[in-house]
């Protein structure tokens, strides 16, 4: 039985779909929004409510608690880094939130969570995880998000919290279906000396995926990679931000689109260091690539910085196209047009998410290798 709690933030999800807009800006003076809201629309009329969260995690049960959230809702509160009242798309999934997972690390481990399916009939498909890893921790996190059949909105957000001097590896995978849309919206906050390598591979559909980070400790640590493929008929827009509200902490934030036929692909997001982040370093870079003739790409990288004591603060642009010049340079080695294509966007994924350890960049490996070589 759902607490009272979900029944509230739900109610509140509710109301916020008939009265919020989608969100409150357009993206830039020339394009109003980058994510095509309107294929979102018919899903928010009757969103129901799911039957179940779809999540199956494995892991070490005696160094990883486990709970719904309504058995320790006082502990880790749902909702407190992604509002409910945020804008529409946000409280469209409270709307159809039936339960939301706990997942807490508390020793050096590794941890798989899956997405599962058959989440009944309703119109929206809400997955909601708080992920907490304790301080002075060591893990590595998998959250593969591919196994999608539904004819439905899909949504994952995950709020998650590094404590003190914690070390978290993450890798998420994503694979929307063909047809419909999907939102994903991951919120991390970084304590005091928390490092994070974050690393995101995603494709398929029509997808709006942020991923927020926040820094908000000293000497807070962030490397993230993120690279996603827009195929023919599939529009993508991906967010990646990350605020430093501590001092002294460091952000790397990378994202690149690569856009086949007809398909649209947005990389974007904000890089801002607060009038209480003294001493920090920011690089953030975007970029597109466009294999094909007939496909729209945008790179958007922005900078706000707001003291006049940070160590760094640089951001980069890029938005190109396969070209003659590669295409005869990988012909000359016996690849044809769609082998050298291929080739180049496994490349580039591989590159986006190369900061990761171990097993996690084998996992990601293999992702790639069986969305393009099957």
């Amino acid at each position: 039985m759902a607490s009272e709690t979900i029944e509230l933030i739900r109610r509140m999800g509710r109301e916020g779909v008939k009265r919020l807009e989608y969100q409150k800006f357009g993206d830039s003076p020339t394009v109003k929004y980058y994510t095509k809201w309107d294929l979102y629309s018919k899903y928010l009329e009757d969103p129901g409510i799911c039957t179940s969260v779809g999540l199956i995690v494995k892991s070490d049960v005696e160094k990883v608690g486990i709970w719904k959230f309504s058995s320790h809702e006082d502990l880790y509160p749902i909702g407190k880094l992604i509002r409910p009242d945020e804008s529409k798309i946000v409280a469209s999934h409270y709307a159809a939130l039936r339960d939301a997972l706990v997942v807490e690390i508390r020793d050096n481990t590794d941890v798989e969570i899956r997405v599962g399916d058959g989440l009944g009939s309703s119109s929206i498909h809400s997955r909601h995880i708080i992920l907490v890893t304790k301080k002075r921790i060591k893990a590595n996190v998998t959250i593969d998000a591919t196994n999608y059949e539904n004819d439905a909105l899909e949504t994952l957000f995950i709020e998650g919290y590094l404590g003190k001097k914690s070390k978290l590896n993450l890798l998420i995978l994503n694979n929307p279906p063909e047809n419909t849309p999907s939102i994903n919206i991951f919120r991390f906050a970084l304590d005091d000396g928390a490092d994070l390598k974050y690393g995101y591979l995603g494709s398929g559909g029509y997808m709006h995926h942020q991923n927020d980070l926040f820094l908000l400790g000293e000497r807070a640590k962030v490397i993230s990679g993120a690279a996603f493929v827009s195929g023919p008929k599939q529009k993508i827009d991906y967010v990646g931000s990350v605020v430093h509200e501590g001092p002294r902490g460091e952000s790397h934030i990378t994202s690149q689109g690569v856009i086949f036929g007809d398909g649209y692909g947005v990389a974007r997001g904000l890089a801002r260091v607060t009038r209480s982040g003294d001493w920090s370093k920011t690089v953030f870079e975007a970029g597109v690539i466009l294999m094909d003739e007939g496909g729209k790409g945008y790179a958007s990288p922005m900078l706000e910085i707001d003291t006049g004591n940070v160590l760094e603060a640089r951001h980069e642009a890029r938005e190109a196209r396969f070209g003659l010049e590669q295409l005869f340079y990988l012909a000359t080695r016996g690849f044809n047009k769609d082998e050298a294509r291929y080739l180049l966007t496994y490349g580039i994924l591989l590159n986006q998410v190369s900061h990761l350890d171990g097993e996690l960049l084998e996992y990601a490996d293999g992702f790639i290798r069986d969305m393009f070589f099957k």
